[in-house]
């Protein structure tokens, strides 16, 4: 058996991951970042990269705040990307138009701690530059929700990784971590063990499977999203569009990314007609230009939900040297940057960023 040892292993090389990942880099320290198939190619990869939670003012405050953080961390984080590794992530702030609310006591609260500006718009003016279909309204326009392209951010974080000397192994399925006497002495990768003072799991939704060999489970599970891109020769919208729990974005080139279903199916990341046409046909009722959209790519992700939908950024309460960063269900990668943060500042021991208690690993 061969073996190697870095100071730290990373589990998952999704935008959880790899940000975590580069966190540990920038501190000096060598990492292996582990994947059992394709870098940037599960969760991360398939979502809309809308950088807030939907309706985050029905989300508990644990998910807004690292969101928030996310939110502003990502200006500068895509700038620099950009700079030093060439790939541009697409961020724009393009605005995110919420159908079918009001600035009721909740939102206004939300708001207010968050010091997130909000616009009303009465019918008139959203029917006049946005939808034609008056049951949608009233709206509230959030203007300063921003959003990535997933698949260029993840390659500019891979391109990031091996800029900065860490190691990627690819095709790699960790079969057991590896532990002794309470802690963790690193991970046994087919005929491979790799050595480590820390192992991170950034697994999505294979996060339970990994842990549970310490009989402490998260109960993270897969949700299924399925999503299309459609194009269009014109279309009036430019902000992103939210409504009953779907979104339109528009990508720039006559692009648009409609999404998206919630499906408890397990592991099945299989895709239907039938969803693809009812996703056309919810843009379509908001904007009758999508009625003749050319459906050009559809695909689906497994998103990795907690059961209180807070994630899981901790440390293990009786394996030293194991934590996890997972469970971000429909906000991994708006929480990514806040959640790597967190999650380094307790692998190091220094005072963490936000209050690491709803993050914890047992919960009652």
């Amino acid at each position: 058996m061969n073996s190697r040892r870095f100071d730290v292993i990373v589990i998952g090389a999704g935008v959880a991951g790899l940000m975590t990942a580069l966190e540990f880099l920038q501190q000096g320290l060598k990492v292996l970042v582990v994947e059992k198939g394709i870098a940037g190619r599960e969760s991360s990869w398939a979502g809309g990269g809308i950088l807030s939670p939907l309706y985050a003012w029905r989300a508990p405050s644990a998910v807004y705040r690292l969101a928030l953080l996310g939110h502003q961390l990502y200006p500068q984080l895509c700038d620099q990307l950009t700079q030093q590794t060439g790939v541009d992530s697409q961020y724009q702030a393009r605005g995110l138009l919420v159908l079918n609310q009001t600035l009721d006591n909740q939102i206004q609260e939300y708001v207010g701690q968050t010091q997130l500006a909000v616009v009303e718009l009465d019918a008139g003016e959203a029917c006049a530059s946005l939808v034609t279909a008056n049951r949608y309204l009233p709206a509230l326009l959030f203007p300063e929700v921003a959003a990535v392209r997933p698949p260029r951010l993840l390659k500019a974080l891979v391109a990031q990784l091996g800029a900065l000397g860490g190691e990627l192994l690819e095709g790699a399925e960790v079969h057991r971590i590896g532990s002794g006497d309470s802690r963790v002495r690193g991970v046994h990768v087919n005929d491979n063990f790799y050595a480590a003072n820390g192992v991170v799991v950034c697994a999505g939704a294979w996060s339970d499977q990994l842990c549970a060999q310490y009989l402490c489970p998260t109960e993270i599970h897969p949700v299924k999203g399925q999503m299309i891109l459609v194009t269009l020769d014109t279309c009036p919208l430019s902000q992103i569009l939210l409504a009953d729990g779907r979104y339109i974005i528009p990508r720039g080139a006559g692009d648009y990314v409609i999404g998206s279903t919630v499906e408890h199916v397990a592991f099945d990341k299989s895709i239907s007609s039938d969803v693809a046409d009812a996703l056309r046909d919810f843009a379509s009722a908001l904007c009758p230009d999508f009625a003749a959209a050319k459906i050009t790519k559809q695909w689906a992700g497994l998103r990795p939900s907690s059961p209180d939908g807070i994630p899981y950024i901790a440390s293990h309460p009786q394996v030293e040297g194991l934590f996890i960063n997972a469970g971000h269900y429909r906000n991994g990668v708006v929480m990514a940057p806040a959640a790597a943060k967190l999650v380094v500042d307790l692998v190091l021991q220094r005072t963490p960023i936000l209050d690491p208690t709803p993050y914890r690993w047992q919960r009652d």
